[in-house]
């Protein structure tokens, strides 16, 4: 179970960086 805790934690902080990135860069300079 700790393996798959890891990975969700993992998943989450990509999302996290995901948002991030897409706050701090408006979506017309992709």
């Amino acid at each position: 179970m700790s393996h798959l805790n890891s990975l969700l934690y993992l998943l989450c902080c990509l999302i996290v960086l995901y948002l991030l990135c897409d706050w701090v860069y408006p979506p017309r300079l992709k």
